[in-house]
């Protein structure tokens, strides 16, 4: 780029962001299917946890 961004263009860019993992998983428990979204991600933790439990 040779000319720099106006200030309405760094107002859409800012405003667009990045987002962080818990918006990531807030976002998609809002959804219809949030709660199996919710529940397939509590199971996937209690099977990591027990995996790294039991190769102590």
């Amino acid at each position: 780029m040779k000319e720099p961004l106006s200030s309405k263009e760094t107002k859409f860019y800012f405003t667009l962001g990045e987002q962080s993992l818990l918006e990531k998983v807030s976002k998609a428990c809002s959804v219809k299917v949030g709660w199996l979204a919710s529940v397939m991600t509590a199971i996937n933790i209690c099977i990591f946890l027990f995996y790294v439990l039991l190769n102590l």
